[in-house]
């Protein structure tokens, strides 16, 4: 089987099977200093958002996102531009 965590996501957005009072209910294994060692903030057109830092850490090369993440539907489905090496 395969499957894509963004149209996974986008079918529980859909079907209204999660919301944000739902997630007040699970509990937090994790103090909140050690959630902000494993999470970063990164501005998109909604705002601020936190969420979890990328897991491989560089020496010399900070891992990173060329692209913020964005509401669904914001962009049409296409391959983004092929760039000369």
């Amino acid at each position: 089987m395969r499957v894509s965590l963004a149209r996974t996501g986008k079918f529980i957005v859909d079907r209204r099977l999660l919301d944000a009072a739902s997630l007040e209910a699970v509990p937090s294994d994790l103090m909140p200093d050690e959630i902000a060692h494993l999470t970063i903030e990164t501005q998109m057109p909604l705002g601020r958002l936190r969420h979890l830092a990328p897991v491989v850490q560089m020496s010399e090369t900070k891992a990173r996102w060329t692209r913020p993440p964005v509401p669904l539907g914001t962009h049409p489905p296409r391959w983004p531009d092929q760039q000369d090496s």
